[in-house]
């Protein structure tokens, strides 16, 4: 079916000057068929007559419409390459300072994948970062309940309309994060899922994230479709490895390979978003409160950025596995240095 979606509206826009000169004078361009869909989108609403009324409707069922021009809409949506004419809001829009990252993968997720989108969000919450992503069984689905349960900000992108939630199992959860963060659509409430539909809100989760994480994908996921909206928009992309010879894997092994940065832990991804937790903050201080006894300071002044196996420092310091290990476990619980993949360790 033929619709009118957001590159044929700003090209109307630019057109017709407004919105509203679009609703009056019914542009020829459109099919009669398409200027019923037209008519459904709603956007000229917000500057026509219309718009007092239509607002009391879908205020009286919890819902409103925000297009660019109002103070809250999302400053980064303004500026991707298709922007949404106007995005269907339950719950509470980020505040325009608040950071935000996408936590996305497969749906058939494993419980390595669980535990690791439930851990990553979760800790994300807690550093003061929202966790952005499209309510979608699997992965989706516990980032978003790690944000919650690290007393955070989530956001839910839908492939559907606003009143409508997708998979039905996940209803709780969308009630939950409309109460806690925010649910929205482009789509007006009525709107049922179509194929075409769920790509296409893949923008708006990439376009509202400082950067994306893929936590377990196939070799051809939906999540890579996000990747790619992501790197159209400028937007860095991390991934979790996974298992070698895992098909759930192949697609995170993939973005590395191709540059995508690694997470070892949640410390990485906050990194490459400029946050500092306070962990990092005194080691980068020169971890005034942090007594090294000789030893423990060999061993940091042997490392640096670059990974490093632990058998390299041993046999430069001649130290017994066991003590350097328990050296490396006091360094990293300090916040001195980090896991930097299996068995590999480099300074913060």
């Amino acid at each position: 079916m033929n619709t009118v979606g957001p590159v044929t509206f700003w090209k109307l826009k630019d057109y017709y000057g407004s919105a509203f000169r679009i609703w009056n004078t019914e542009p020829p361009e459109l099919t009669e068929r398409q200027l019923t869909e037209w008519r459904l989108f709603h956007s000229a609403a917000k500057e026509t007559e219309l718009k007092e009324g239509y607002a009391a409707l879908l205020h009286s069922a919890s819902y409103r419409f925000v297009i660019p021009e109002d103070n809250e809409f999302p400053e980064a949506l303004k500026w991707i390459p298709d922007p949404p004419v106007g995005i269907y809001v339950k719950g509470s829009l980020p505040e325009k300072h608040r950071p935000v990252a996408a936590v996305i993968g497969s749906r058939a997720c494993s419980e390595y994948g669980k535990h690791q989108a439930l851990k990553i969000a979760k800790e994300l919450a807690e550093s003061g970062v929202g966790v952005a992503s499209g309510l979608a069984a699997g992965i989706d689905s516990f980032g978003h309940r790690g944000a919650l349960e690290g007393n955070g900000y989530t956001v839910a992108v839908l492939g559907n309309g606003i009143d409508r939630c997708y998979p039905v199992t996940n209803l709780h959860l969308y009630e939950t994060i409309s109460e806690k963060g925010a649910v929205i659509s482009e789509y007006p409430p009525g709107t049922p899922g179509r194929p075409m539909y769920f790509p296409l809100r893949n923008r708006i989760i990439s376009g509202l994230s400082k950067l994306v994480v893929v936590i377990e994908a196939k070799k051809r996921s939906g999540s890579l479709i996000t990747v790619e909206r992501a790197l159209e928009q400028g937007k860095d992309v991390m991934a979790v490895p996974g298992r070698l010879g895992d098909p759930l894997s192949e697609g995170c092994l993939s973005l590395i390979r191709q540059g995508a940065g690694i997470v070892t832990c949640t410390d990485d991804i906050l990194f490459a978003m400029g946050i500092q937790t306070e962990k990092k903050k005194a080691a980068r201080t020169g971890s005034k409160n942090t007594r090294l006894s000789r030893e423990e300071q060999a061993v940091l002044n042997l490392m640096s950025t670059d990974p490093v196996h632990p058998d390299r420092l041993c046999e430069t310091l001649d130290l017994p596995p066991g003590t350097l290990y328990m050296i490396l476990f006091r360094l990293e619980n300090e916040g001195l240095i980090r896991s930097a993949g299996p068995g590999l360790y480099a300074k913060t």
